[in-house]
């Protein structure tokens, strides 16, 4: 689950980059990265859960 929290975070300034190589100066990315740092949150937050859950029905 690190790999994906740590490609969230690299993605937006990726794609800013990216935008930037073909000229859309304007593009604001701040919403997307705002976004998808919430889903990785409740990702693991889920995963969590779900490993809390398998531990305690193991016990």
């Amino acid at each position: 689950m690190q790999s994906v929290a740590e490609l969230t975070r690299l993605s937006a300034p990726v794609l800013k980059y990216v935008r930037r190589g073909l000229g859309f100066w304007r593009f604001d990315l701040s919403d997307y990265e705002c976004r998808m740092s919430a889903t990785t949150e409740k990702a693991q937050a889920t995963l969590t859960d779900l490993q809390n859950s398998v531990n305690a029905s193991i016990k």
